[in-house]
């Protein structure tokens, strides 16, 4: 009766060629930078894709760098990888990923009488007279923040 024997496999042992040379890698920060930028009013998942979206930031680019794109309303942030720069013609990027977030639903809160608060997409929190819709206080990361600040802006009542 003949037994079969499995033979024994041997993997080639790996060549000095596979291996990294000491100075092949260091910091991420040396090789690639990481930017952000707010989409504009209107841009949508597609609108990164095409090279002429980074026309404006395009010369600021190099290959390999990372960009995090948040979209108008925060409903969704990208992470792209540049792959070619254009000049002024903008940039080819990869998507790598897109995460949906929670986006900043409008609203306005009367902050004195003809005067509220406002969410805009590339201001953040202001706060808006609304008889002309000009902006008093611009530039804010939270509204109470920007009501505050308007508010210290006030002349004060003599007494």
């Amino acid at each position: 009766m003949a037994v079969a024997v499995a033979e024994k496999q041997t993997e080639a042992p790996l060549s000095r060629n596979c291996r990294l040379a000491a100075n092949a890698g260091g910091l991420a920060e040396q090789f690639r930078r990481w930017w952000f930028f707010r989409a504009p009013e209107g841009a949508d998942k597609e609108a990164p894709l095409y090279p002429e979206f980074w026309a404006a930031v395009g010369r600021r680019l190099a290959r390999h760098d990372m960009i995090t794109l948040l979209a108008p309303d925060e409903s969704w942030e990208m992470e792209c990888c540049v792959e070619k720069t254009l000049g002024d013609a903008g940039a080819v990027v990869t998507v790598r990923k897109v995460h949906s977030r929670h986006g900043i639903v409008p609203t306005m809160t009367e902050v004195a009488p003809g005067i509220h608060s406002e969410w805009k997409p590339e201001l953040g929190w202001c706060i808006v007279r609304q008889k002309d819709q000009v902006i008093l206080e611009r530039g804010h990361g939270l509204e109470a923040t920007a009501i505050a600040q308007w508010r210290a802006k006030q002349p004060r009542p003599v007494v």
